[in-house]
């Protein structure tokens, strides 16, 4: 999971009014295009198919009988040589994951670890949005914030892991089901439909 920044020129308020733009406005034409591209953006209404897991092992990868390649992007745009606003997303990446069994029970288990990494996204949201109100707030708060939650979304996603046996405990599975969806409604003000709709 990697943190990635626009380039810093001053005009970058436009860049970001259409990224938000793209993530609410065309909500459904988001989910439409993102059946061929590369990256998938955590969607409500989109849940994970075996298609979308394109890439192939490699002789180094782990035993895993499918891996998830997800990440946090945060896209920063400026103003006036300050920050304006920080857009952090949760990506899968088509090309970089993949399967060794096609069973329902799996896929579920992988569509989890994504419902995971966004319920961290909507984490760093809250807390951005917390320091943003602080008038001393510097770019080194958003880096420790974003690093802090990278390092706690790493365990959580482990945990998940070992008490489901990577999906081979379906009680576990189901419980662990239920609890991230708890946790996403919980942070529901802070979904990308909902956080940057409210920043316009």
């Amino acid at each position: 999971m990697n943190l990635y920044y626009l380039p810093k020129p001053y005009n970058r308020l436009i860049l970001f009014q259409i990224i938000v733009f793209l993530l609410i406005n065309l909500k459904s034409n988001l989910v439409y295009a993102q059946q061929n591209d590369t990256l998938i953006i955590w969607e409500k209404d989109y849940s994970l198919s075996w298609k979308d897991f394109r890439g192939k092992r490699k002789k180094n990868d782990s035993f895993a009988s499918a891996y998830s390649y997800l990440e946090i992007y945060l896209l920063r745009s400026y103003r006036n040589d300050e920050i304006f606003n920080n857009i952090v997303v949760s990506t899968f990446n088509r090309y970089k994951s993949f399967t060794l069994h096609y069973n329902e029970n799996l896929l579920e288990h992988e569509q989890i670890h994504f419902n995971i990494l966004e319920i961290f996204t909507r984490k760093i949201r809250k807390s951005f949005d917390a320091i943003s109100k602080n008038k001393n707030h510097k770019t080194y708060d958003y880096n420790t914030i974003f690093y802090k939650y990278q390092d706690s979304l790493r365990n959580y996603q482990d945990k998940y892991d070992y008490e489901t046996s990577f999906s081979r405990n379906k009680k576990k599975q189901k419980i662990w089901k239920l609890v991230v969806k708890k946790k996403l409604n919980e942070l529901e003000d802070f979904s990308s439909s909902n956080f940057y709709k409210l920043k316009n």
